[in-house]
């Protein structure tokens, strides 16, 4: 028997902390039929478009940076053979939380969890500071918030890559009802909040920088011209 290590001792979202999330989101949803976010949201104005599925291969590769969401997808997923069905199957899950009506939306996070809870391992080799042999579990929350964390990112960069950016105030309404798409996989509050701050700092100094670029280059522009004519 392997002697358990700091590396398996990790906070895993049970049955009952994912109901606890869950009465959360019912509370703050926008209606019975309108869904979680409902039409008027931001969620829905970035998911909607088409554009996002080119951040779906981004989303995919950031995941398996993580050694645990890598292992389990090697493990117990067939993704590596059939790409396009674990594409297909992970928006068919996502569309259902976002513009399901809400029990629509319930279910889907509740048979997700079920799915994951049949997912843990060990890691078959050392990957950073996780050592070989150290456990995984698809509900464990840092591996719930790495997931959730690029579906949101990717979805973002790829709207602004396609689509006029939103604004600051969109930007913040985005990441405030991505609180409670990341409770709709039992990741708690105060832990979704911390991980969507840093994306939100991160996205908006990226975007002060793209600004800044384009400021230089038309200026650029103007005074190659200035000087031509």
């Amino acid at each position: 028997m392997s002697v358990p290590t700091s590396h398996d001792i990790v906070q895993v979202v049970s049955a009952d902390s994912l109901e606890c999330e869950l009465n959360r989101v019912r509370a703050a949803a926008a209606g019975s039929l309108a869904g979680i976010f409902g039409p008027r949201s931001v969620t829905w104005q970035v998911d909607r478009e088409a554009a996002i599925f080119l951040g779906a291969g981004r989303a995919l590769l950031l995941q398996l940076a993580h050694p645990w969401v890598a292992a389990a997808i090697e493990q117990h997923s067939t993704t590596f053979a059939d790409p396009i069905g674990r594409f297909h199957r992970t928006f068919s899950v996502v569309f259902s939380m976002v513009f399901g009506s809400l029990d629509q939306s319930l279910t889907a996070a509740r048979r997700l969890h079920r799915r994951h809870a049949e997912i843990n391992g060990r890691l078959p080799s050392a990957a950073g500071r996780f050592p070989a042999g150290s456990r995984y579990y698809a509900n464990a929350i840092p591996a719930l918030q790495w997931v959730h964390a690029t579906l949101v990112e990717s979805a973002l960069l790829a709207y602004g890559l396609v689509l006029p950016p939103l604004t600051l105030e969109e930007r913040e309404r985005y990441y405030s009802e991505n609180r409670l798409f990341a409770a709709l996989f039992g990741i708690p509050r105060r832990m979704s909040a911390a991980k969507l701050d840093r994306i939100f700092r991160l996205h908006h100094s990226h975007g002060a920088i793209r600004r800044a670029d384009r400021h230089r280059s038309g200026s650029h522009l103007r005074t190659s011209a200035d000087r031509r004519y």
